[in-house]
Order: structure tokens, then C-alpha cells, then sequence
């Protein structure tokens, strides 16, 4: 009877104690840890919120019979340069520091560096990932 009521009383603190504190850890873990999105991904959803309206949702500058300077076809810049995609040029290009193509127009283009830091409310610091974020979305759409 001794036995049985120490056998009882090591359930209960299993059940009251301890299996509380796991299913407490495994749902707490499981409900913080936000499925993280990769570069890709997030490069993604910032061009279809930055370059969306100007580029067209693939990038094909399908909408840009509706501007008055035709943007560029984004699929096709590694075609314009031989297979390489320039990751510095397409940033400089994105953050404002570099003039664009002669075929591009004057800077119609947003100077995205400053929007960000802006409108996405980040610091320096995160200003060129966001823009490696989108060069990472870009390199996926080339043709």
C-alpha cells in the first residue's frame, strides 16, 4: 500500500509538474518561432511592393507601355551582359549611387536606398540587405 500510494504521488508530480512544463515549452517554442522567410523570399515581397508597378509583377516591364520612359525588362539582365549577373552594378543602380542605363531615361527611378530607410523604417544597417534581398529575387527571374 506504501508502494502504491509513492507510485501515486510520482504521477501526479509528472502530471501536475512536469509534463505542464514541456507541453508549456513546446507550444511556446512552436508559437515564437516564425517560419522564417529566406532572402528570396523576402526580396520578393519588397519588389512587389518597390518595383511591382513600374516592372511588372515578373519583372518583364509588361506595364511599362503606361510610363512615359519604358523601364527595363528585369529578366533579361544577365542576358544583357552575357550570362553575368552584375550584383554591384544592380545595386548601385537600386540604391541611387549609379546613374542608370542610357536606355533607362533620366532617374524616373526612385532612389530606393532613402525609401527604405524611410518608408521601411530601418536603420543603415539593414538599408543594403533589403537591396540584396531584392538583387537575390532578381537573379531568380532571369531568363
Amino acid at each position: 500500500m506504501k508502494n502504491l500510494t509513492a507510485i501515486r504521488k510520482k504521477i501526479r508530480w509528472l502530471l501536475v509538474g512536469v509534463f505542464p512544463f514541456f507541453f508549456l515549452l513546446l507550444v511556446n517554442s512552436c508559437g515564437n518561432s516564425e517560419v522564417q522567410k529566406s532572402d528570396v523570399e523576402l526580396g520578393h515581397d519588397l519588389y512587389i511592393a518597390y518595383c511591382n508597378f513600374c516592372h511588372g509583377k515578373y519583372g518583364d516591364a509588361s506595364v511599362g507601355d503606361l510610363l512615359k520612359v519604358k523601364p527595363p525588362d528585369l529578366t533579361l539582365i544577365s542576358k544583357r551582359r552575357n550570362g553575368v549577373f552584375p550584383d554591384d552594378e544592380i545595386y548601385k543602380i537600386i540604391d541611387g549611387q549609379e546613374a542608370l542605363e542610357a536606355g533607362h531615361g533620366s532617374r524616373d527611378m526612385p532612389i530606393w536606398g532613402e525609401t527604405f530607410a524611410n518608408s521601411e523604417n530601418v536603420d543603415e544597417v539593414m538599408v543594403p540587405k533589403k537591396i540584396y534581398q531584392i538583387i537575390e529575387y532578381l537573379k531568380t527571374i532571369q531568363r
